[in-house]
């Protein structure tokens, strides 16, 4: 019966989407015009790596969360510095960054971090700042975080890239990120997006909302061919304005979107093993249960809902409850802030999988436990084999 009735729900949907387009073309027109008089101007792409982008943006607010030192803003920019580190760190190769802003400190904040790193490092990082560019009129741009639905228009506000890695600053690399940049050479002759599953999210919220695959997909990693993007066989812009006045009521992020979307047109998209998406709950909950990372590790470490900075942030009463799966994530996100860039990756892996014994040791004498393994069904430094075999 929910099978039919979802079945049901989908048809409609593409229904009410498609008269929707044909409604909203003429405002369009005005949204596209907008866009690309504030864009780069078109050119032929030069035959280069694609870069990785952020989005960085203050919210304009200097309140803390309770039971935090940092603003929102603060938050970001600590989590793209130690993202930006662990990148570096772990490519041989150089690598660039472009980050997407609304405040110009970004730039200044992140070159003088860097200043500080060994030069074998430094030189290995290219960094450049942009600007944010919304449609005019568009309603969605402060949902759920400042500029989150930036990512949306990516092709038209990087219209000189052919394609990118777009990256939420709530990541950490565990292995080089050249290796999550050679799956583009594994799209297909239509593929436009390279995606993550996202966490148990869609299978225990928002079930009413159509989702891309078994569980949805994360918008927190996108390998995204941008010449393909723009050439899609529908019109993005005013789509996603359809989609978003449909589900204005349901819509919490621009995920919702990009699933809303992708669910119709499941051929865009090219699948990324879990372990692009790493988080400790994979390998403790039904629901985001991810198989193979024992195997494989982690290769991108996903701190989302402040998982690295989670026992300050969260109420005092959930604590207790969700230690298991605060601890390593922040563990392994301090541990690449703390990291000194002048020693080895040895030391890195020592350094943590030290400090994670420790926390686990506490864990099982807070809860009286005898459990051999508290932050998983097996030993956690499973999690760290990606790291383990750099060393």
């Amino acid at each position: 019966m929910y099978a039919r009735l979802f079945k049901n729900i989908t048809a409609f949907v593409t229904f009410v989407l498609v008269i929707q387009v044909i409604y909203d073309w003429s405002n369009y027109q005005g949204l596209l015009t907008n866009l690309n008089h504030t864009s780069h101007p078109e050119r032929h792409f030069a035959i280069e790596e694609p870069p990785f982008v952020l989005i960085v943006c203050n919210d304009g607010k200097i309140h803390r969360t309770k039971g935090s030192t940092m603003t929102k803003f603060e938050t970001q920019m600590r989590q793209a510095k130690v993202l930006i580190k662990s990148a570096v760190a772990l490519n041989p190769a150089t690598i660039r960054f472009i980050l997407l802003g609304n405040d110009d400190t970004v730039l200044p904040a992140i070159e003088e971090y860097v200043s500080h790193w060994p030069d074998l490092f430094r030189n290995r990082l290219k960094l450049s700042y942009r600007p944010v560019i919304m449609p005019e009129g568009w309603h969605l741009m402060d949902l759920y975080e400042k500029c989150v639905t930036e990512k949306l228009f990516l092709p038209w506000v990087l219209s000189d890239f052919d394609s990118v890695v777009y990256l939420d600053t709530d990541h950490v690399f565990m292995r080089p990120p050249e290796h999550l940049v050679a799956h583009f050479k594994n799209f297909d002759d239509t593929q436009v997006l390279g995606v993550a599953p996202v966490d148990g999210y869609y299978l225990q919220h928002n079930i009413m909302i159509p989702y891309y695959g078994r569980q949805g997909l994360s918008s927190a990693l996108l390998l995204a061919n941008l010449t393909r993007w723009r050439d899609l066989p529908f019109d993005w812009l005013p789509m996603v304005t359809s989609v978003a006045k449909v589900f204005k009521e349901g819509i919490m992020g621009d995920q919702d979107i990009l699933n809303l979307v992708f669910s119709e047109f499941p051929d865009y998209i090219y699948d990324l093993s879990c372990d692009w998406s790493g988080n400790i709950e994979q390998c403790l909950t039904v629901n985001w249960n991810c198989s193979s990372i024992e195997q494989t590790g982690f290769s991108l470490v996903h701190g989302a809902r402040s998982r690295f900075f989670a026992e300050g942030l969260w109420n005092i009463r959930t604590i207790p409850h969700q230690l298991p799966f605060v601890i390593p994530m922040e563990e392994i996100f301090v541990a690449w802030e703390r990291h000194d860039l002048t020693d080895s990756l040895s030391v890195l892996l020592q350094n943590l999988t030290k400090n994670l014994h420790t926390r686990e040791d506490e864990l099982r004498r807070a809860e009286a436990s005898q459990e051999e393994n508290m932050f998983c069904s097996y030993s956690f430094e499973k999690l760290l084999k990606q790291l383990n075999d750099l060393v």
